[in-house]
């Protein structure tokens, strides 16, 4: 499936409402595989922007583009598919150094 195709699907998912308030959390998990073999985990309630902007580097804690080369997956979150959850079983399998978490 093409990036293109991918972010089209994502936009016209995330158009759901999202929770306020103290309670906000992101709609969807996103994992992505950069040029450098290096696995990005991140969480949005737009993951097509989200991804759009940290391959652009237009984000403050990351300067330089990541370069992404494909697009692992993109869930919902759930009680049991947090970032966090998916982070770690990211780093069990590939190691720390192998993970980036934004």
């Amino acid at each position: 499936m093409s990036i293109t195709k991918m972010f089209s699907m994502i936009t016209a998912t995330s158009k759901k409402e999202s929770k306020t308030g103290t309670d906000y959390q992101p709609n969807y998990i996103f994992v992505l595989l950069t040029h450098k073999g290096e696995f990005v985990v991140g969480s949005a309630n737009n993951a097509a922007r989200r991804i759009a902007a940290l391959n652009s580097a237009c984000n403050q804690a990351l300067p330089e583009p990541l370069s992404i080369n494909r697009i692992v997956g993109v869930k919902e979150r759930t009680d049991q598919r947090t970032l966090i959850s998916v982070a770690k079983k990211f780093i069990d399998k590939y190691g720390e150094d192998k993970v980036i978490v934004v």
